[in-house]
């Protein structure tokens, strides 16, 4: 039976990361096709970093999930600690308060982040959501996470 849950795992990671390794091997295409691998080129990687909006994108991302990881390593770790430290009861009310958002999908947390953004936004006059709603809506989801991880 290990042999066949072993051989089931493989075929399972395989179809998961096929199209990834697919994708990876035709981004050096010298071609515009997926279909027909014509050369080996880095072409399109240059086209890539010639692109201000995509290079501009990339540093977003890179400071949203810098600044979010820290962030919410730090509160999530101090609030374990202090977790830690309460008395049985309040603990175990912390604790499952903490698993809410880890049962919740993603997309019903993601929406409800936005709307209550949009929400703030109207209410107190701003033009639109930026940076800083991101990297809190951010943190908010790694909480739970990093707090039942320490």
């Amino acid at each position: 039976m290990k042999k066949m849950s072993k051989v089931y795992t493989a075929l399972i990671m395989i179809f998961l990361f096929a199209p990834i390794a697919i994708l990876l091997f035709f981004s050096f295409n010298e071609a515009k096709s997926l279909s027909v691998f014509s050369g080996f080129s880095l072409n399109w990687y240059r086209e890539l970093m010639k692109d201000a909006e995509t290079l501009g994108a990339v540093r977003n991302t890179l400071i949203l999930a810098l600044s979010a990881s820290i962030v919410s390593t730090v509160m999530g770790t101090a609030a374990a600690v202090g977790i830690n430290r309460m008395k049985r009861m309040p603990k175990k009310v912390m604790m499952n308060i903490t698993n809410f958002p880890m049962v919740n999908p993603e997309i019903v947390t993601g929406v409800s982040m936005m709307l209550l953004f949009v929400a703030a936004v109207s209410l107190f006059g701003g033009k639109s959501l930026g940076m800083a709603s991101l990297i809190i809506a951010h943190i908010t989801f790694c909480l739970p996470y990093i707090i039942l991880s320490v």
